[in-house]
C-alpha cells in the first residue's frame, strides 16, 4: 500500500498452487495490486495458476475476486544466463507480461500525463481490466476481468478520464459459469443470503470517502439488498460488500443486481 500511494504500479504474479480455488499468494490478493493469472496457448487457465478468491475477507462472508487480468504463462521464450533462449512457465512469467504492457502503457502517455493524475496504478489497472476479454466457461476467480487485450487497452487510455470503477461491475445470477459460485447459490425464503465482495478502484486520486450506498437495482421486489463499505477507500482502492435475501415465500428467483457507489475523492 505504501508503494502505491506513492504511484508505484505493482503487478503480482498469483502463484502456482492451482487447480484449486483460494489458492492465490500475497502481495496478489490486495486491492491495489494488479493480480495477474496464467493462460496454457488454448487461452485455458493453466492447470498451475493459483486461483481466487482471496481468504482474509471470508470471515466477514466472502473474499474477493482475484486475479484481476490473466495472460500467457506457458512455455513462454525468455532469456538463459548461459547467453542464449529458454522457455518458462509460471504466473512468474505471466506478470512480467503484464509489466512489459504497463511499460509500453505508460510510454505513450505525454510526460505531462504521467505526473497528473491520468497515470496512477488505479488507472493503469483499470484500463487493463476494462480492455481485457472475457473467456467462456471461466469462472471469475480464475480469470478475473479476463485475457489481456494491450492493443484494446492503448484504445482506452487515450480517452481515459479520472473515475471510480467497481470489480466485478455487476453482480448476475443468471451469468454462469462466470458468476460461480454466486449464481449457484438460489434465493429464496429462509435460505441463507448471499454476500459479495466487490472492489472499488479510485482512479481519482490517493484517498477518497464514500458519501452514500445505494440499496442496489433489482429486477424483483422479493429480494432485500444491502450494501456495506468503509467510510474511506486508501490508497485508491476499497472493499465494498453486497448482500442480498429473499424475505418472502419464493422458491428460487434470478437476478441482475448491479452494485454502484458514488464516491467523493478528497
Amino acid at each position: 500500500m505504501e508503494l502505491t500511494s506513492k504511484g508505484v504500479i505493482f503487478v503480482s504474479a498469483m502463484g502456482n498452487d492451482g487447480p484449486l480455488y483460494g489458492t492465490l499468494n500475497n502481495p496478489a490478493d490486495q486491492l491495489d495490486v494488479i493480480g495477474v493469472g496464467g493462460l496454457n496457448y488454448d487461452d485455458e487457465i493453466a492447470e498451475f495458476s493459483s486461483r481466487g478468491m482471496t481468504l482474509w475477507e471470508l470471515p466477514e462472508g466472502s473474499g474477493r475476486v482475484k486475479p484481476d487480468i490473466v495472460t500467457y504463462g506457458t512455455a513462454i521464450r525468455g532469456s538463459n544466463i548461459k547467453g542464449s533462449c529458454r522457455y518458462l512457465t509460471g504466473t512468474s512469467v505471466s506478470s512480467p507480461v503484464v509489466t512489459g504492457a504497463v511499460s509500453l502503457l505508460t510510454e505513450i502517455m505525454k510526460k505531462n500525463e504521467r505526473l497528473s493524475r491520468l497515470l496512477s496504478p488505479a488507472s493503469i489497472k483499470q484500463v487493463l481490466m476494462a480492455s481485457a476479454d472475457r473467456l467462456p466457461g471461466i469462472s471469475m476467480f480464475e480469470q478475473g476481468s479476463g485475457k489481456m487485450n494491450l492493443p484494446r487497452a492503448y484504445e482506452l487510455l487515450q480517452g481515459y478520464v479520472p473515475q471510480i470503477t467497481i470489480s466485478p461491475s455487476k453482480i448476475d445470477w443468471t451469468d454462469c459459469p462466470y458468476m460461480w459460485p454466486i449464481c449457484s447459490q438460489p434465493l429464496y425464503h429462509s435460505s441463507m443470503p448471499v454476500t459479495v465482495n466487490m472492489t472499488v478502484i479510485n482512479g481519482m486520486g490517493v484517498s477518497g470517502s464514500i458519501t452514500s450506498l445505494p440499496p442496489g437495482t433489482l429486477t424483483n421486489r422479493l429480494v432485500a439488498t444491502s450494501c456495506s463499505s468503509p467510510l474511506v477507500t486508501a490508497p485508491l482502492s476499497g472493499p465494498g460488500r453486497v448482500i442480498s435475501r429473499s424475505p418472502s415465500l419464493w422458491p428460487s428467483l434470478e437476478l441482475a443486481l448491479l452494485g454502484l457507489w458514488r464516491v467523493m475523492c478528497c
